[in-house]
């Protein structure tokens, strides 16, 4: 299962890694050593869901039960919400595009700024309301992938971020 995933994913990574394709998303806007996903760039949503896509992957043989993927709300997205034994487990991923392996370039979950955070927690808080999951035990993981660029045959990088913050904000889940 994880070699079709990692065959699919290449084919499409570089099928939007073509000259045209990068003409029509507009170029690169970063030229740093990782290419940050943005929402503007009709490519960078595609990287985003290839790396959920991996990240599923790699929960799923850590024996992690997905119970949603991409849930969106009036709050925001949760990119990946599983089931660890009895804890309901809320998962931020962040990919990033890898151009070489310099230590000096970043982790893309630096990009889950406390801003961020606040986000996921409301939208978790309106989740575990809408399905009474409210005495559930729960945990909020970041998954850092780091995506190799130009067809490189080596597999994405990725660290996985066990209970990597608390809930912030106020209410009942902060109690």
């Amino acid at each position: 299962m994880i070699n079709q995933l990692s065959e699919f994913v290449t084919v499409i990574f570089n099928w939007l890694q073509s000259p045209c394709r990068r003409l029509l998303s507009g170029g690169f806007l970063l030229a740093s050593r990782f290419r940050r996903s943005s929402s503007r760039e009709s490519g960078s949503s595609n990287l985003g869901l290839l790396g959920e896509r991996y990240a599923i992957g790699f929960l799923k043989s850590k024996g992690l039960r997905i119970v949603e993927h991409s849930h969106r709300q009036r709050l925001g997205e949760i990119d990946i919400i599983a089931m660890d034994g009895d804890c309901l487990v809320f998962v931020e991923v962040k990919t990033w595009r890898m151009q070489d392996d310099s230590p000096d370039a970043g982790d893309p979950s630096e990009a889950v700024t406390l801003s961020k955070q606040r986000k996921l927690s409301r939208a978790a808080l309106v989740y575990l309301k809408q399905h009474q999951l409210m005495s559930t035990p729960t945990r909020f993981d970041v998954i850092s992938i780091w995506w190799p660029v130009g067809g490189k045959p080596e597999q994405p990088r990725l660290r996985h971020f066990k209970h990597a913050f608390e809930p912030t904000g106020r209410g009942q889940f902060y109690g």
